[in-house]
């Protein structure tokens, strides 16, 4: 994990050195150990680095032997001991032995057919100093995150988060009223929308081609997921095993010990089976538990630390702990998040970060293999009728339309907002993932979009406060492609999630544990904002207080009502108030007093 800036200018103006030290300044927390610059006629980049891989190497922006091409990232390339024998071959000589390098020699060698071949987690600009063209590229599933603003005359600014970006004062800050409603139907602000209007980001599995001609965006990923082929179960049951004993082998690499986020869940207990019998000596496991029971998995963390004998450490997370948790994760979020199991993702990653610079964790096996409760049709059959969309279904929104409506001021309904090439919903369908039969198109839409949303959000900004790198070996493309590209038949089989994926575990991990229904990470946000108490009083206090009545966006009625219903429990509204809550925090942090009278244009 790093953090990198930059700015491109072919307005004929020296690039703004100052604001790209300041954009680089700003990230230090996503790579404390180490600064680096360089900057030329028409583009500065900026580096903060996090050192993995070869720590003592030198670090980054770097360049190819003739300085024709110049890279900064955000990268950990899994394959690029593979890569750079594949081009030693071929005479292309290393200067280091780090995985950077690999990037440039390979781009020269194949241009942007490069991008595809790299397996990991990535986010760079490469800059092509003879044909003038800066590259912004962005990993397949949108692990790593890269926002970049279009300016007049050909500048550009690119930043590994939004709040680097926003170092540039004259960034015009109004709120993209597509992405504010996506945020209050699902959480989070749905990609590729940012929540500024001004900002972009690269789309997860494309890149972004500047000259001075402009900007094209470019797609070098897909993935279908689904097949009609039905294989022998056996022999895929192989298959599952190798790639799963690979991409974590893989994932393990780096020059620091490597540890293993446990909640107990399917995912998880995979990823420790399989790492225990790679790594030398004991793997280190982080679990947290709560001290609702219901809520509580630490019971099977310890099962399956005791199964794999890993060093294992279990924290728990409290009602008033959790308000103190809630200030620090505020003033990192640049974006409003309102998925709450970002809590105890933050205290979790503290304290794995007093061992270990990278953990593995679990993202992306759900939506790969249709785990979540949503991934089944409501109505029960199956597969659901085609008509059944995926996107009314009441287990995933937070506010249908009709709730936003009663919500929103009348002068700041949108129909744009409802409207995205003809689809009411504000969350655009993924560019490079695709799918035929209705459940596949429900995973699909979460590897498109719910993952690299929330998910992949949550694992990267909160651990990197921290310094923490979350490796997710689920998303590494040949062990996505394998399961992507499975018949559904071995995915979903009765109605059982992640057929095949236990059928593989049984026998190596307990059977309690592979036949518990999911869970999840969440925290329990409705007793806690109802029950009194420091988290309840935040809450409150805030949606209550005139600052969030005169923002100008909601009807205050509408939120007292909502209040009102939770605090007599006549329904509960525990995420919508914690939605709401979150996104009057962050508009209060990041949006200046004289530009909140009129917010959404």
């Amino acid at each position: 994990m790093c953090g990198i800036a930059g700015q491109l200018r072919f307005d004929g103006s020296p690039v703004d050195q100052v604001l790209v030290k300041r954009m680089t300044a700003s990230l230090r927390r996503r790579g404390p150990d180490g600064t680096g610059f360089h900057f030329e006629r028409c583009i500065g980049m900026g580096h903060r680095r996090l050192a993995l891989i070869d720590p003592s190497g030198p670090g980054q922006p770097i360049s190819n032997e003739d300085g024709s091409l110049w890279l900064v990232g955000n990268n950990e390339i899994y394959n690029h001991l593979e890569l750079r024998r594949e081009l030693e071959k071929l005479g292309h000589p290393f200067r280091t032995s780090g995985d950077a390098e690999v990037i440039l020699h390979l781009f020269e060698e194949i241009g942007e057919a490069a991008f595809g071949r790299i397996v990991g987690m990535f986010a760079f600009a490469l800059w092509d100093v003879l044909r003038e063209t800066l590259y912004l590229v962005r990993d397949p599933f949108g692990i790593k995150p890269l926002h970049y603003t279009r300016g007049s005359m050909g500048t550009c600014l690119f930043a590994s988060e939004l709040g680097a970006l926003l170092c540039d004062k004259s960034i015009d800050r109004s709120v993209d009223p597509v992405a504010l409603d996506g945020y209050l139907r699902s959480l989070t602000v749905p990609e590729p929308h940012c929540i500024i209007r001004s900002v972009h980001k690269v789309p997860a599995g494309h890149f972004v081609r500047s000259t001075r001609e402009g900007n094209e965006t470019l797609r070098y990923f897909e993935l279908e997921i689904g097949s009609d082929r039905i294989m022998q179960q056996e022999e895929l049951a192989d298959q599952l095993r190798d790639a799963l004993n690979e991409t974590v082998r893989i994932s393990l690499r780096g020059d620091t010990e490597v540890g293993c986020f446990l909640s107990g869940g399917v995912d998880s207990s995979a990823l420790v089976a399989t790492a225990s019998q790679i790594v030398d000596g004991p793997l280190r496991t982080y679990s947290l538990g709560f001290e609702e029971k219901s809520f509580d998995e630490s019971a099977y963390s310890r099962l399956i630390s005791q199964a794999f004998n890993s060093r294992h450490c279990e924290i728990r997370l409290s009602r008033n702990e959790a308000v103190d948790v809630t200030a620090r994760i505020i003033d990192c979020l640049d974006e409003p998040f309102a998925d709450s199991s970002a809590l105890p993702t933050f205290v979790l990653a503290e304290r794995a970060a007093q061992d270990v610079k990278a953990v593995l964790s679990g993202e992306g096996l759900d939506e790969l293999f249709g785990g979540n409760a949503w991934h089944l049709p409501l109505t029960g059959a199956f597969p659901p009728e085609p008509s059944e969309d995926p996107l009314e279904d009441p287990r995933r929104n937070i506010f249908s339309r009709e709730t936003l409506d009663e919500l929103r001021q009348s002068h700041h309904r949108q129909p744009s907002a409802y409207q995205q090439n003809g689809n009411r919903e504000p969350v655009p369908q993924s560019e490079t993932i695709f799918a035929k039969n209705p459940i596949d198109k429900r995973l699909a839409f979460d590897l498109g979009n719910y993952l690299p949303s929330d998910m992949l959000v949550k694992m990267d900004r909160l651990p990197m406060v921290s310094s923490l790198e979350v490796r997710v070996p689920y998303l590494n493309t040949p062990f996505a492609s394998l399961v992507g590209g499975m018949n559904l038949s071995m995915k979903i089989r009765e109605n059982v999630q992640k057929y095949l994926m236990k059928t593989i575990l049984r026998g190596v991990v307990p059977d309690v544990v592979l036949d518990r229904p999911k869970q999840g990470f969440a925290i329990p946000i409705d007793i806690w904002i109802w029950q009194d108490g420091r988290f309840r009083d935040m809450v409150y206090d805030v949606l209550g207080d005139s600052q969030t009545q005169q923002c100008g966006l909601f009807k205050p009625a509408a939120i007292q009502t909502m209040l009102g219903q939770h605090d007599r429990l006549e329904q509960l509204h525990g995420h919508r108030l914690w939605t709401l809550f979150m996104f009057e925090m962050w508009r209060r942090r990041i949006l200046d007093v004289s530009e909140q009278q009129d917010m959404v244009s």
